[in-house]
């Protein structure tokens, strides 16, 4: 269970910091229209998750206790979303919305 948290709201982006387990997780969440996967979403979650990704690798590398994490997601999700938020599955990488669904099982165009 989460018991620290921070949340930033920035244009259509949240930002939530939480520290648990000894790092500190940095999740940006921007917010899209349900059902919106066009190709610029598809290539930008593409793009994210991978620059994200190659983030965490370098924090790691030189010993920074932090960690960035992604999602894309629309309305119809926001309930799950916080609910993975609030009891730790989040940040243990198990919520997907549905619109990330979407966009990757549409992401071979």
């Amino acid at each position: 269970m989460i018991k620290k948290m921070e949340f930033y709201k920035l244009l259509n982006e949240g930002l939530f910091k939480i520290y648990h387990d000894g790092i500190n997780h940095v999740i940006v969440v921007e917010i899209k229209a349900d059902g919106d996967d066009s190709y610029e979403n598809k290539a930008k979650l593409r793009w994210t998750r991978q620059h994200f990704s190659d983030l965490n690798n370098e924090l790691k590398k030189v010993g920074i206790k932090q960690k960035y994490i992604f999602h894309f997601m629309s309305p119809n999700s926001y309930s799950e979303f916080f609910e993975y938020l609030k009891d730790g599955r989040l940040i243990k990488g198990a919520f997907r919305s549905d619109l990330e669904d979407k966009l990757e099982a549409n992401g071979k165009d």
